[in-house]
């Protein structure tokens, strides 16, 4: 129940039915019903039932993708779309547009990093994708546009001199590490043949 000066005589407006709202998704209706308020809206003529938002339709489509999608791949999407994007839940889902989302990435990314950004970001896009088929939501998909967060170089770090010694000093005589020892050979090998070929195209620049 909320407390307003707009509408009916009493100045109140119930969010929903008990059962109908979590506590979270109901924290969040509340603060959108007072934002209307104090534009001197009527709560009651922009109401979103709890059957035409984000965290209602959420749940039908994880339904849908549980038939379709191994298991650990719904568990990435619940916990992208319904722990990292909670504060959507409450919201109808014509309400949700480019900067919704994009504030709702702002705040993954300075909560979890640019890799749960990104998890995220993609999670919303097929979730959209799929409203739009269902014709759920009208116009393009709230998801673009926005942008996605650059990840780093962590994948592009080479071991050092010390390092692949040591590797190489731990190495047994069991296959996995003869295998071990021939790919770490066979890549130096080819980064002096790297080395020779860039030396030559200097040389014949000179």
């Amino acid at each position: 129940m909320t407390n307003h000066g707009v509408g009916p005589a009493d100045g109140s407006s119930s969010i929903g039915r008990n059962g109908t709202f979590t506590p979270d998704t109901a924290r969040t209706e509340a603060q959108r019903l007072l934002g209307l308020v104090a534009q001197r809206v009527d709560p009651a003529s922009e109401r979103v039932t709890p059957s035409e938002t984000f965290g209602a339709e959420l749940e039908r489509y994880l339904e849908r993708k549980r038939s379709v999608l191994r298991p650990r791949s719904i568990i990435e999407i619940e916990r992208y779309l319904r722990v990292q994007c909670k504060s959507l839940h409450g919201l109808g889902l014509n309400e949700i547009n480019r900067r919704t989302v994009a504030l709702t990435l702002a705040e993954i990314e300075q909560r979890s990093g640019p890799v749960a950004r990104n998890r995220a970001r993609t999670s919303l896009s097929a979730f959209f994708a799929y409203a739009i088929r269902e014709g759920l939501l009208d116009g393009v998909n709230p998801t673009s546009g926005t942008g996605k967060a650059s990840e780093g170089n962590g994948r592009d770090r080479v071991l050092t001199q010390t390092e692949l010694t040591a590797v190489l000093a731990a190495l047994g005589t069991d296959p996995f590490s003869e295998i071990i020892r021939l790919l770490v050979l066979t890549g130096r090998a080819v980064l002096k043949l790297v080395d020779c070929a860039g030396l030559k195209l200097i040389l014949s620049a000179a």
